[in-house]
């Protein structure tokens, strides 16, 4: 290392400092929740990126006792508790967003949604991340077109996927460009099945007035509440679509990290 003291003349090119960034690296995420306040009726976005998207919690409880990083989590009742993060566009890209989510379910009695941008189960507006057929204990992700026709793209894992009482890393992608969605489940990629219409190239009708939540489908009919019965921990929101080196690192072999900065 070279110490200038007193007055210097620089001339040229001059390489004043670095900053590595790995092969997967990815800027910091609309939205992160780390669920680890342990008290209080706010869910803090810890995301650098500076949305100061906070959740508002409703009816959910903290648990210091069950929880997959950070000392606490939320717990969900089943019937209607939820954590409302509010309708901003930030929230609902529209071509292209990533999921990440730490999901644990006391039983699969019914389906349930972990999260869901949603309006109607019959016009069909939105999007969302679903236990999808609770006997085998499938998890599906929906995606609908920006027309407002009620048409929309499901995909759902093949095989079982889900234990209950146990904690999963999830993660689904959609990159409209490539009408391509991917489910990830504990850090891999799983066979899943394309229903519906076509995979979209553009989605989110009514996006301005859509309520994102997670654990109920808080912008919905009360006839579909889709409530979760569990607990949710450490979710993010992605403005690309991660790949699946970066999906491996927020998995972190079960113990994930901390992404306020994003992916390094």
């Amino acid at each position: 290392m070279s110490v200038v003291m007193g007055d210097a003349l620089v001339q040229g090119n001059v390489v004043l400092g670095h900053t590595n960034q790995s092969d997967i690296y990815a800027a910091a995420p609309i939205v992160y929740l780390r669920m680890n306040e342990g008290t209080g009726v706010t869910a803090a976005d810890s995301s650098d990126a500076g949305n100061n998207l906070n959740g508002t919690i409703g009816g959910a409880t903290w648990s210091t006792s069950e929880y997959k990083s950070g000392g606490a989590s939320l717990s969900f009742d089943g019937s209607n508790d939820y954590v409302n993060l509010g309708t901003s566009a930030t929230l609902k890209p529209t071509t292209v967003f990533s999921w990440s989510i730490w999901i644990n379910a006391d039983n699969y009695d019914a389906i349930m949604r972990p999260i869901s941008a949603w309006s109607s189960e019959s016009i069909g507006d939105g999007y969302y991340a679903s236990i999808w057929n609770y006997t085998n204990r499938t998890f599906g992700f929906a995606v609908y077109t920006n027309a407002c026709s009620g048409a929309g793209t499901t995909m759902v894992t093949d095989d079982v996927v889900l234990t209950a009482a146990t904690w999963h890393h999830v993660v689904v992608t959609y990159s409209g460009a490539d009408t391509r969605m991917r489910i990830y489940i504990d850090g891999a990629l799983v066979d899943s099945t394309h229903s519906g219409t076509a995979i979209p190239s553009t989605i989110g009708c009514n996006q301005g007035s859509i309520e994102f939540a997670l654990g109920y489908n808080y912008g919905g009919s009360a006839s579909w509440p889709r409530a979760w019965d569990g607990y949710l921990d450490e979710f993010s929101v992605w403005d690309g679509e991660l790949t699946a080196d970066q999906v491996s690192y927020l998995y972190g072999g079960g113990t994930p990290p901390d992404v306020t900065v994003g992916i390094p």
